[in-house]
């Protein structure tokens, strides 16, 4: 019985949630966040101070990440609400302190306004970390590497576990680096993944092997002997970096906004944020400078795991990015063992693939979850959290609960956090060319409205509960998916079949009970599919789904 109440709680909050107008400028929930333009946001920052008074002077070749530091110091110095303002032209970010070109921490209501300004990072490290700050916003500017992390090139010859190619300019041979992705490249549509009935995906991320340059422009690739070898002409991508810190990462941050942003190359994400309470993106652009480099970021564009609020990309363009254009989720926790009705001791879901991210751990006052008897991955079984005891040594916690838990929660049950499941509202955007899938969806709302894709050689829009590998969630209780166009999308099958554009689907560790659907409802309307089959959607894993006035052609 209190099992119950607290579901029709939590799913009553859900839906005060979704009655909320994702779009509009207005405040939108108890801590006064408003989904804000840029000339609103401009507002929040009314103090200037200019780049140039410490250092920062464009087009001069010197390291400007220094004075960009100086800046921000000084910002905070004078308090919450300054606009850091750069003039147009190039910044060269050499230098870095605690892992970034600027590193924000501690800061409220900083601005940075590039003005149309270029900013070159020299080294694998990430440009702007926001941590511990809350209303900062980065607007106006272009981030590019001073030399690309990939080559395009034609395969000339296949040896014994190497291929040699001939680099397509103006990518360039990079002697000594590691080949850490190699994917087929289709010139004629400017895209990634070849065709459907040979293709090329290699991915050897922790490879010691190097690559030789046989010449300016001809270079000899080493494969690990799992990897699939590509033939004599075929077109491919060679990765040096897959994924490196992003342009801009987030964690522990409140109120991040991005507006006019272009990421040109990027040996990593675009955009990652973790543990960020509302995060609002518009107009950023995650595209190659010119057509004819094979790729933009060599990994997501943009990627969130447990952040809170709510998340709105708007107005976007991703194109030929090494992975999705946006994965929004958290991570389950896995039950190791029910001490008490009210106490439980739990490990992290991706246990087997190391690390212990206590950070991620439920906060006091925050709604755990759990699955039904017949499906653990049903959320349906809530307790609120009141005390968290954790031994980082041996890679555990133990949660005290406020009410019970019913006697059928288990060991070995994932557990999600309902407290951190943003409410996702993406608008207006566009996903051509990339590998993998566009929008990955693992929250209980989310809205998807005039968006449009083409060529992601996976699905366009995916909603998977993972309990298996990536341990990624939470399950989806109301999605919309309005006035969107797809074209030839997922044309390397997943799903067990070509075409499928939008797919949930659920991975369970062997011997979970997994009876019935795991995500609640659905709705897909006044959308467009061209090049995609006559069964373009597939959404078996959700008990109520609505199809409304969609067009296959």
């Amino acid at each position: 019985m209190k099992e119950t109440v607290l579901l029709l709680c939590a799913l009553a909050f859900a839906a005060g949630c979704a009655k909320q107008d994702a779009g509009d400028t207005q405040a939108n929930g108890e801590n006064g966040y408003a989904v804000l333009t840029l000339e609103q946001a401009k507002k929040l920052y009314p103090a200037t101070i200019n780049a140039r008074d410490f250092g920062a002077i464009p087009n001069d070749g010197k390291d400007d990440a220094k004075a960009l530091r100086d800046a921000l110091e000084a910002a905070k110095k004078q308090g919450s609400g300054v606009r850091i303002a750069l003039e147009k032209g190039n910044y060269d970010l050499m230098t870095f302190d605690r892992g970034a070109a600027i590193p924000v921490i501690g800061a409220k209501a900083v601005m940075f306004d590039g003005n149309g300004a270029t900013l070159v990072h020299h080294k694998m490290y990430t440009n702007f970390q926001v941590s511990d700050s809350s209303d900062i916003t980065v607007a106006n500017i272009t981030f590019d590497a001073n030399e690309v992390p990939f080559a395009g090139a034609v395969v000339t010859a296949v040896g014994d576990g190497y291929f040699d190619c001939k680099v397509i300019p103006p990518h360039k041979v990079k002697d000594g680096a590691h080949p850490k992705g190699i994917i087929s490249f289709d010139q004629k549509n400017d895209s990634m993944g070849g065709d459907s009935k040979y293709r090329i995906d290699n991915y050897q991320l922790a490879t010691k092997l190097k690559i030789k340059k046989l010449s300016e422009d001809t270079m000899r690739v080493p494969l690990e002997k799992y990897a699939r070898m590509p033939k004599v002409g075929d077109v491919v991508l060679v990765r040096y970096e897959v994924y490196g810190p992003g342009v801009i990462n987030s964690h522990a941050a409140k109120n991040l906004r991005v507006y006019n942003v272009t990421i040109n190359s990027h040996p990593g994400m675009g955009i990652h944020g973790s543990d960020t309470e509302n995060i609002l993106i518009d107009n950023l652009k995650v595209q190659s400078k010119t057509k004819d480099l094979f790729m933009s970021a060599t990994a997501d564009a943009t990627h969130f795991n447990y952040c809170r609020g709510r998340i709105d990309i708007l107005n976007s363009t991703f194109e030929k990015m090494g992975d999705d254009a946006t994965n929004v989720h958290q991570m389950y926790w896995m039950l190791s063992e029910k001490l008490d009705p009210q106490t439980i001791k739990v490990k992290w879901g991706k246990e087997r693939q190391g690390g212990f991210p206590a950070e991620y751990l439920p906060k006091v006052g925050d709604t755990i979850s759990f699955g039904t008897k017949d499906n653990w991955l049903r959320m349906e079984t809530f307790s609120k959290v009141s005390k968290v005891d954790v031994n980082a040594k041996d890679k555990f916690a133990v949660i005290s609960l406020e009410t019970p838990l019913p006697d059928f929660v288990a060991n070995g049950m994932p557990m999600g956090n309902y407290s951190s499941n943003p409410v996702l509202n993406i608008k207006n955007c566009k996903v051509r060319g990339n590998r993998a899938r566009g929008f990955l969806i693992k929250v209980a709302e989310a809205n998807v409205e005039n968006c449009s894709f083409e060529r992601t050689t996976l699905p366009a829009i995916l909603m998977e509960n993972d309990a298996n590998y990536w341990y990624e969630g939470c399950r989806t209780e109301n999605v919309t998916i309005k006035n969107c166009s797809f074209k030839d999308c997922n044309f390397w099958g997943a799903g067990g079949k070509e075409g499928i554009a939008i797919l949930d689907a659920a991975a369970f560790t062997k011997g979970m009970p997994n009876q019935g659907a795991v995500n609640v409802s659905t709705t897909i309307e006044n959308c467009t599919f061209s090049g995609c089959g006559q069964d373009p959607i597939s959404i078996k894993q959700t008990q109520k789904p609505v199809l409304k006035n969609n067009t296959i052609k």
